[in-house]
């Protein structure tokens, strides 16, 4: 869905008067990305997610944070997302006789081409500020 039609879908939606539903549905939707991505880090990486704690740390949820609005699995450096993106194009050319070329593309975020998101909207200072200030206010356990 582009992103054009995702707004207006969630405008038809808001203009209903399904908003408390629509807020309620979004909401789950949000926290059950998050849980995926933490559980995905967590079984790639369990001393650094590990542990029982039902917490994040602020470089934790700095970092899913960024994985939810992106939708990146950081899975591959650099050189296996290029090699990914190229493999990617190669196939939809192979589908659909041509298609645009990865170069000059990143795998995500804005402009993305494995996954296009709009990540500066989300990832900006501003909101990583808000993040961070609610993380000091509810303090951090260790």
């Amino acid at each position: 869905m582009s992103a054009t039609s995702f707004t207006n879908e969630l405008t038809k939606l808001r203009d209903s008067g399904a908003g408390k539903l629509t807020q309620n549905m979004i909401k789950l939707a949000v926290t059950k990305e998050i849980e995926r991505k933490t559980n995905l880090i967590a079984e790639a990486e369990p001393t650094f997610f590990g542990g029982t704690q039902s917490y994040l740390t602020p470089i934790q949820a700095v970092l899913v944070s960024y994985l939810v609005a992106t939708d990146d699995e950081i899975a591959y450096n650099q050189s296996g997302l290029t090699n990914r993106m190229n493999l990617v194009h190669q196939a939809l050319v192979q589908q659909n006789g041509s298609y645009p070329s990865p170069t000059g593309h990143k795998a995500y975020g804005t402009n993305g081409y494995l996954f296009s998101s709009p990540a500066t909207t989300v990832v900006s200072e501003y909101n990583f500020g808000l993040l961070l200030n609610k993380i000091q206010q509810k303090g951090v356990v260790k």
